[in-house]
């Protein structure tokens, strides 16, 4: 199976997930690629079929920033869609936070404005990620003082004037109070969740906790519950990103930064390193 500007070779599966397997493969010009095709058993499934059918377009539309994983083609009209996208060596956040939590810890500002800068693209593009958590961030560490972050993964991704009740897709732990309690979404619930991430790298912990999950989300989504600073769990973070992550957690949203671009502001208001 190949795609129309494209005739490539498989060589090898790299996993899947809820939604997609990936798939190493070469282009005919030797060019290593991935292919990220829909599920088999969700072919008949209306609604995978259309959330994963705008991941791909929306991909290809934001493919312009250096940090998004690229979009090099997707085929639109067969029952088993698929995108070709770029290879990117690399680890997601998350694992990188298992593996190697002294490097993140050592580059932690700057993995954060990359993936700030990424999620920021998506945002002045009028759209929410809604999905965002360290397992959708690759991170390639390549050699000394080398950092490079990119975003991953648009299948939930929503043009930002859709945020009336609708059902919650995504991930919990990373959900925003609204998103919580009134079933609502809004660039402001990336903003949140963006902070939940920030925080944890930056201190090795979430800033919310509990017991269960559902102790979790009522600490989450409850006004009177607040984090603790991170600058106090850890005192190398920079001050500008400590006041970000903190005005990123507001539980209310008229009192959290609106947007990523607006979170970035805020995070190179002044430069005190890391």
């Amino acid at each position: 199976m190949g795609h129309p500007e494209f005739s490539f070779s498989r060589i090898g599966v790299i996993g899947s997930g809820g939604m997609a397997q990936l798939s190493n493969a070469l282009l005919e010009d030797g060019t290593h690629v991935v292919v990220r095709e829909l599920l088999l058993q969700k072919v008949f499934m209306l609604e995978q079929q259309m959330r994963f059918r705008n991941g791909c377009r929306i991909r290809e539309m934001l493919s312009a920033s250096p940090h998004i994983v690229k979009s090099l083609g997707r085929r639109s009209f067969t029952l088993l869609p698929y995108e070709v996208i770029e290879y990117f060596e690399s680890k997601n956040l998350k694992l990188q936070l298992n593996s190697q939590p002294e490097l993140v810890k050592r580059y932690m500002t700057e993995i954060i404005r990359q993936a700030a800068e990424a999620l920021a693209w998506v945002h002045e593009n009028g759209y929410m990620h809604l999905d965002v958590k360290p397992e959708n961030f690759l991170v390639s560490f390549r050699g000394a003082n080398k950092v490079m972050v990119k975003l991953t993964d648009f299948d939930l991704t929503t043009p930002k004037d859709k945020t009336g009740p609708r059902p919650q897709r995504g991930t919990p732990a990373y959900m925003a109070p609204e998103q919580i309690t009134r079933k609502v979404c809004s660039q402001a619930s990336d903003v949140f969740a963006f902070s939940i991430m920030a925080y944890r790298v930056v201190t090795g912990k979430m800033p919310f906790f509990g017991n269960n999950l559902k102790q979790v989300l009522r600490h989450q989504a409850r006004e009177t519950v607040k984090a603790e600073a991170p600058i106090y769990c850890n005192p190398d973070v920079p001050r500008s990103l400590n006041t970000a992550i903190m005005l990123g957690l507001e539980k209310r949203e008229k009192d959290r930064i609106p947007t990523m671009s607006e979170w970035l502001k805020v995070l190179e208001s002044h430069s005190d390193g890391n």
